[in-house]
């Protein structure tokens, strides 16, 4: 191949770059695919969601929830009890609103102590037992 002519030389190189064309050509069908899937509305929905159901705190977030609200409405329970009287339950609906948002807002405190609180009593089972 030392002895090239221009002819041929320029033939090759033809060649070589359709060859390049060509590999480009198919590299940039499937970008192309790939970006007209992913800006599919159902995708971007489900993308969406995938991303807001992994997050790191969102498990954090619906306990803390769950425990405010359960913690609201057991309060409210035992403030109206069995009455019928409307005070009561008017005193009820407004403590356990505030009860639920003051458990929501500092349930990592809550958990903190709570965790002490068994930990003592623990403590104090076990020396009781020896």
């Amino acid at each position: 191949m030392g002895n090239m002519t221009p002819n041929t030389w320029l033939q090759t190189s033809i060649l070589i770059l359709e060859q390049e064309q060509k590999e480009k050509t198919l590299i940039l069908k499937a970008h192309l695919h790939n970006t007209y899937n992913s800006l599919k509305p159902v995708n971007i929905l489900k993308d969406a969601v995938a991303e807001f159901v992994s997050a790191d705190n969102l498990k954090d977030n619906v306990l803390n929830g769950i425990i405010g609200l359960a913690s609201g409405y057991i309060s409210r329970k035992i403030i109206i009890g069995k009455s019928d009287s409307l005070v009561r339950k008017i005193a009820g609906t407004i403590v356990q609103l505030g009860v639920s948002k003051v458990v929501s807002l500092n349930s990592t405190a809550i958990k903190t102590v709570g965790i002490f609180l068994f930990k003592k009593f623990q403590q104090r089972k076990i020396k009781e037992n020896e």
